[in-house]
């Protein structure tokens, strides 16, 4: 996702650390639809959401108000799910390998449940390893998503799918380096270099059930009814500085309204539920063709759990070579 994102023109990345805030034309992107229905932000800010579930992803940039109701200013982004098309079995498998131990093997099958073929499902599976530039990153992904697509009737269509998401990450950053030497000058080091160490992680994942259901009449005409939820679960042990470094030295020089070294512990758990209803309804006025869409939408995210833990300037450490003991913490606010 974070990807796509960085290829897709006019779209700017503001970064920090593992947490990405795209922008577009000026505004906040944060409007995204799932098969056409909107819902709220795709995920956590940190989470990097795997596109092998996908078939392709749409985008519009300004408001697309004219086609979903409300739009947002900045780009719209419509993911499409893989569906259960074809009614003979047929699969493929990638396998790839990249710069930094980046390897990647994934399979895709599909294949009709009965003999008639109206009855149809489809897998996709994916596991991803890879490392970083920046010393001992690691990040783990695993994606499991199915789907069953049935043709009820001859103007009656259904799907239920469901997908799990895990994202793990070690040795991760949290903010950056100090951008300035104690003496006022400008700090220099390797690209490679992060305030880390073994024992941080970001750990998300995310889980999603849909369903959907779509009604012909009058030939083209249709309603249209769509279920989902999704939820997400967030674990990180983190470090993170504040303060400037001795060009001589490499030693932490923190002042009065620093950090220094600072830990925290948190986690937390939020839930998303999507009602979308709507009616579609096709129409010719002097051989120009017209839509009329009406419905009602219901979205909800809430946090339903969140905890914690944080410690302050728990040791010291020198920039020339980073080992960070992992913190005790002594605070928890829930």
């Amino acid at each position: 996702y974070q990807e796509l994102l960085a290829k897709t023109p006019g779209v700017t990345l503001n970064q920090w650390d593992e947490r990405v805030y795209p922008t577009a034309r000026g505004f906040d992107l944060d409007y995204y639809l799932f098969d056409g229905i909107p819902t709220y932000a795709i995920n956590d800010d940190a989470d990097d959401p795997d596109l092998s579930i996908y078939d392709r992803v749409e985008i519009v940039k300004g408001a697309n108000g004219l086609t979903t109701g409300a739009g947002n200013p900045a780009m719209g982004m419509n993911f499409i799910r893989k569906h259960a098309n074809s009614k003979d079995f047929k699969g493929t498998v990638d396998l790839s390998a990249g710069s930094w131990n980046n390897y990647s093997s994934s399979v895709d099958v599909q294949s009709a449940l009965n003999a008639k073929g109206n009855i149809r499902a489809r897998l996709v599976a994916k596991h991803q390893d890879k490392e970083s530039f920046m010393d001992n990153y690691e990040k783990s992904t695993d994606v499991l998503y199915g789907v069953v697509d049935m043709d009820l009737t001859d103007t009656t269509f259904a799907s239920i799918g469901a997908s799990v998401e895990d994202v793990d990450r070690r040795n991760v950053r949290w903010g950056g380096l100090p951008a300035f030497y104690s003496d006022g000058t400008r700090a220099k080091f390797d690209r490679s270099k992060t305030v880390s160490d073994d024992w941080t992680y970001w750990d998300i994942k995310t889980t999603s059930y849909y369903t959907e259901l779509k009604q012909y009449f009058l030939d083209d005409a249709s309603i249209n009814l769509s279920l989902s939820r999704k939820e997400m679960d967030a674990k990180q042990n983190l470090a993170y500085f504040e303060g400037t470094v001795d060009k001589t030295t490499g030693k932490p020089a923190i002042g009065a309204d620093d950090y220094g070294l600072y830990g925290g512990q948190y986690t937390n758990k939020k839930e998303q539920n999507n009602i979308d209803l709507y009616a579609s309804i096709p129409f010719e006025i002097k051989k120009l063709e017209q839509e009329l869409i009406f419905g009602t939408m219901y979205n909800k995210s809430e946090k339903v759990k969140e905890t914690d833990s944080s410690n302050l300037n728990w040791t010291t450490f020198n920039f020339n070579n980073i080992s960070i003991s992992e913190p005790t913490y002594s605070t928890i606010d829930s």
